[in-house]
C-alpha cells in the first residue's frame, strides 16, 4: 500500500493523530501520559515542533502542530518511537503499539486554527467522558484559559490573538466560543483526505503535488512561502518596533544583553512568517538557530508568568493578524 502524501514545508500546520492497535489503548495510566507530555517537550526542543493543542484519550490522541522546520515526519517518527518503546517496557508489551503510522492534515492557519482547536478541545464532551471540556485533565483547553500555568512548549497566543484586544478578553471570549456556540466537524471539509483549507489555498498545495508527478502518494518537500502566511519579516520588525518605540537598528544589532523587542521579533517571526530560525537569526542580530530558539523559549515562558508583557504581545499579535487578513482581501 502507498504511503500516504506527506505535505511538509517551513511553518505548515498539521492536525495528527495516531490510534492504539486494534483499537487498543494507547495510554495505560496517568503516568503514560505524564511520560507522552514529557516526550512533547523534547520534540519541541529537539525538532523545533510548535504544539497550539493536544488531547490524550484512551486510544488515541490528537495534536495540533506547527513546523518551522518543514520536517513533521521526522520529528513525529522520534516521538511515536520514544513513547512505544517507553509503554512497551513499562508494561511488558510486544508488538506494535499504534494502528499504523500516524495521520496528518494539512490546515490552512489563517481560516480553521480556531475551529481545529475547539474540535481537539471538544473530544472529551463528545466521548461523553465529561460534560464540559475544562473538566478533563488531559487536554490543553485548561491552559488556554489559564486555569492551569501552560507549559513553554505549548504555543496558546496565537489562537486566542483573535479573540479579544488582552489575553484576559481574549481567554473569556474562547470559553464562550468553545463551551456556547454550536461547533461543527472541520474535518468534515477535507480534499483528498489531507487537506483543509480554501480554494486557493487547496490549489496550491494539488497543483505543486502534479506539477512534481506525486499523484497524491509520495512526499511533497517543498510549496511556495505564499502557503505559510503573508507576511513578511520587514512586517513583524515595524509593528515590535511601533509597539516598542525604538527604531529598528536596536533589533538588528547584536546586544550583549537580553534585548526584549529583539527576542518578541524573533518570536513573532517564527510564530507568523514563513521564515525559519536560520534567516530570521541573521536579520535580527545575526544570533545562531540555539539562540534563537532560546529567544522563543524566553518570551512563552514570560508570557505565562507576565499578565503586562503577555498583554503587549498579544496586541502585536493581533494587529498583525488584522495585517494579514488584509493583504489577502
Amino acid at each position: 500500500m502507498a504511503r500516504p502524501l506527506r505535505v511538509e514545508f517551513p511553518g505548515a500546520l498539521y492536525h495528527v493523530t495516531a490510534r492504539g492497535v486494534a483499537q487498543g489503548s494507547v495510554f495505560f495510566d496517568d503516568q503514560d501520559r505524564l511520560r507522552f507530555l514529557k516526550l512533547l517537550e523534547r520534540t519541541h526542543e529537539q525538532h523545533r515542533f510548535i504544539l497550539h493543542a493536544y488531547c490524550l484519550m484512551d486510544n488515541h490522541y490528537h495534536l495540533q502542530v506547527e513546523t518551522p522546520e518543514g520536517n513533521l515526519s521526522k520529528g513525529m517518527q522520534w516521538l511515536g518511537q520514544s513513547y512505544a518503546s517507553f509503554v512497551n517496557r513499562r508494561h511488558g508489551r510486544v508488538g506494535h503499539l499504534y494502528q499504523g503510522r500516524f495521520r496528518s492534515v494539512l490546515v490552512e492557519q489563517a481560516r480553521y486554527l480556531h475551529e481545529l482547536t475547539r474540535y481537539i478541545h471538544l473530544n472529551p464532551v463528545r466521548a461523553k467522558l465529561v460534560r464540559y471540556p475544562a473538566q478533563y485533565p488531559w487536554s490543553s483547553y485548561r491552559a488556554y484559559l489559564g486555569a492551569t500555568r501552560a507549559p513553554g512548549w505549548l504555543e496558546t497566543h496565537a489562537t486566542l490573538a483573535g479573540f479579544g484586544p488582552t489575553l484576559r478578553a481574549a481567554r473569556a471570549a474562547y470559553r464562550h466560543f468553545v463551551e456556547d456556540v454550536p461547533a461543527g466537524d472541520p474535518l468534515r471539509e477535507l480534499r483528498a483526505g489531507l487537506l483543509l483549507g480554501g480554494e486557493s489555498f487547496l490549489e496550491q498545495i494539488l497543483q505543486l503535488a502534479r506539477d512534481r508527478g506525486d499523484d497524491l502518494n509520495t512526499s511533497v518537500r517543498s510549496v511556495p512561502h505564499a502557503a505559510a502566511g503573508s507576511l513578511s519579516m520587514d512586517e513583524v520588525v515595524a509593528q515590535v518596533c511601533q509597539c516598542y518605540r525604538v527604531g529598528e537598528e536596536r533589533l538588528r544589532r547584536k546586544w550583549g544583553r537580553a534585548n526584549e523587542a529583539r527576542d518578541v521579533a524573533i518570536y513573532l517571526c517564527s510564530r507568523m512568517t514563513p521564515a525559519g530560525l536560520r534567516a530570521i537569526g541573521r536579520q535580527l542580530g545575526g544570533l545562531s538557530v540555539p539562540s534563537g530558539s532560546v529567544a522563543c523559549r524566553r518570551v512563552r515562558e514570560r508570557i505565562e508568568r507576565d499578565e503586562a508583557f503577555a498583554d503587549r504581545v498579544h496586541a502585536i499579535e493581533s494587529t498583525l493578524m488584522q495585517t494579514s487578513a488584509g493583504s489577502e482581501l
